[in-house]
């Protein structure tokens, strides 16, 4: 029974990936702060997946976001106003959207010569589509503080 109370206590001095602030005697139990950048060092800990977590950058509507999780599976314009029960027209409308948030937000990951001309259309949406691959928080429900959602 001692020897599994202590498990923990030892666990996170053998991994060194918990600072001990604080014992507690008649628990036997510890008071551990921890970093980010500490947690991560041990990627499959417990404590890890509390830090996997990224709030989204771009604000996307939910709207964009219906449409960029269509747009993953590769489609074309046609296809994802079929699919979502809009005009093409709207469907362009939302990936200059799109693009102006990517742009205001994360303007790493267009050119600014790209963000400008219109006939580098396809190669604003690989760009933004990868952004989202390796970034799939961005296609979550979120709330902004203030935002009136």
């Amino acid at each position: 029974m001692g020897t599994t109370r202590r498990y923990p206590l030892a666990l996170a001095r053998a991994t060194g990936t918990y600072r001990i602030v604080a014992e507690f005697r008649e628990s036997e139990s510890a008071l551990a702060v921890v970093t980010r950048e500490s947690v991560l060092t041990a990627p499959y800990s417990v404590a890890a997946t509390m830090y996997r977590y990224q709030p989204p950058v771009l604000r996307l509507s939910p709207a964009e976001q219906r449409l960029l999780a269509a747009a993953l599976t590769g489609k074309t314009d046609a296809e994802l106003s079929a699919d979502l029960g809009l005009s093409v027209e709207a469907v362009k409308k939302r990936w200059l959207s799109i693009f102006d948030r990517v742009d205001e937000f994360k303007p790493g990951i267009l050119n600014r010569a790209e963000a400008d001309n219109d006939a580098r259309g396809p190669q604003k949406r690989h760009r933004v589509i990868a952004y989202i691959r390796s970034h799939p928080e961005e296609l979550r429900p979120f709330s902004w503080p203030g935002k009136g959602n």
